[in-house]
């Protein structure tokens, strides 16, 4: 990255959208540093991608030793995701690589927060902006409907939701709305046997039009979001736009987008009782209902906007490495 005016050039290992070989992945660090040979030390800041660490590991402490300014960008530890020795060696590779940057930048105060905790590290805060949504024509909103956007996968947490849903006081009043796309065809197949053991009311959309989905999300009563790991939460903080109150647990980044009792529900982690008593609770009153939709929509507006990251992107790499 070009500091006269921020030209930005992307650059990689392997000119490739497939899976690398494992020998080509094991020749990745070193391949990387051919990159040291366009650089310019007086005016390039060099970029990395956290996700990326295993390949440009030794890249990235050469670049520190040269004194070259560089910024690692953080969404999120994905050693959380796996588990055993897996998980060990995601957790010590990730954690290197962010003690090799001379800089670290996250969208996330929750990551930002854990950063610190992990290698004892302060870091940039470059929240995720939001656009200001014009909604367009009002819908009614369905009582009882439900939603939620995500993919269909373990970390998700759907299975509690369905479970959950099946010990609401009337589950047959429900109707749940899913949207996103599977990642795990066998999870799926759990879910789906789940929702016809109980008999509840699921539908499935897929990939939703912009126009379909803006529709869906007016119509619905509550957000639901099971989620057991999230390192921001995007879609909780978009569905506020419209209105609608947060039903998550509470664990990662949930209690950074959603305040307990004001414009959603907290719930205890994996305490599928209290989500089912959370969803009981929005939907029949409709006092509590109508002050969280009101509050989702204030915080929303509250959001980070795309000018204030325009104008503190700018300032925040204009000051880098001086």
């Amino acid at each position: 990255m070009a500091r006269s005016g921020f030209t930005v050039e992307t650059l990689s290992t392997y000119n490739t959208t497939g899976r690398l070989p494992k020998i080509k992945k094991l020749l990745a660090p070193l391949l990387s540093l051919k990159f040291l040979k366009t650089l310019d030390k007086q005016n390039d800041i060099v970029v990395l991608n956290s996700t990326t660490g295993l390949y440009y590991i030794l890249l990235s402490f050469i670049l520190k030793l040269k004194r070259i300014p560089t910024v690692i960008i953080h969404h999120h530890y994905l050693y959380k995701e796996f588990k055993g020795f897996k998980q060990k060696v995601y957790h010590c590779v990730e954690n290197l690589f962010l003690k090799s940057a001379a800089n670290i930048l996250t969208p996330s105060p929750y990551i930002k927060d854990l950063i610190n905790q992990e290698i004892n590290r302060d870091s940039l805060l470059l929240p995720i902006p939001f656009e200001r949504l014009v909604i367009g024509q009002e819908r009614s909103v369905e009582k009882g409907r439900l939603l939620y956007i995500g993919t269909i996968e373990p970390r998700k947490g759907l299975d509690l939701l369905i479970t959950a849903l099946n010990l609401t006081e009337k589950p047959q009043d429900y109707e749940l709305h899913i949207v996103g796309k599977t990642r795990m065809p066998e999870y799926k197949k759990y879910i789906d046997s789940l929702i016809n053991d109980y008999q509840l009311n699921v539908i499935f959309h897929g990939f939703l039009s912009d126009e379909d989905l803006n529709e869906l999300i007016q119509t619905s009563d509550v957000f639901v979001f099971p989620s057991l790991l999230e390192g921001f939460g995007m879609a909780i903080n978009e569905v506020k736009f419209y209105g609608l109150p947060v039903i998550c647990f509470n664990n990662s980044a949930m209690p950074y987008s959603t305040t307990d009792g004001y414009d959603g529900f907290l719930v205890k982690n994996k305490d599928i009782e209290g989500f089912a008593k959370a969803i009981d609770k929005l939907v029949q009153d409709r006092t509590t209902r109508a002050s969280m939709s009101h509050n989702a929509i204030v915080k929303a507006n509250a959001l980070y906007s795309f000018e204030n990251f325009n104008n503190d992107s700018v300032s925040l790499f204009s000051n880098i490495g001086k």
